[in-house]
């Protein structure tokens, strides 16, 4: 919660390769989904995976490549948000059903980001 601009308590210092976050998740009722991450990066790009229940949803969640912001918003911000998207520049949608899900997130490069928050927004009908 020390950043320029962040939401609350980002996950700061995600420096090492194979290092991985996780995270429950608890869905009310089946639906589809676009990810969104907000996220900062001084390098010139970080990659992470992307799982729930232990599976990449789509092949786009395999390496997602997370371009540099600038900074690690310590004076300014530089937080980013990110849209899964697939090789076709569309946003991925995934399947979540109802009930408990485990979401994590391995660094793939070894470069540095900090995480803000992760969305899942609706699919548009």
């Amino acid at each position: 919660d020390n950043k320029v601009a962040t939401s609350g308590a980002a996950f700061l210092g995600w420096n090492d390769k194979d290092h991985w976050l996780e995270w429950k998740l608890e869905v009310p009722k089946d639906t589809t989904a676009i990810v969104v991450l907000r996220y900062c990066t001084q390098m010139s790009q970080a990659i992470r995976d992307f799982q729930i229940d232990g599976a990449c949803p789509a092949a786009a969640f395999k390496s997602i490549v997370l371009p540099g912001t600038g900074g690690w918003a310590n004076t300014s911000n530089d937080w980013a948000h990110l849209t899964v998207k697939d090789g076709t520049g569309k946003p991925v949608v995934i399947k979540l059903g109802k009930g408990s899900h485990t979401i994590r997130m391995n660094n793939l490069d070894g470069n540095g980001c900090n995480l803000d928050y992760i969305v899942f927004l609706p699919e548009k009908p």
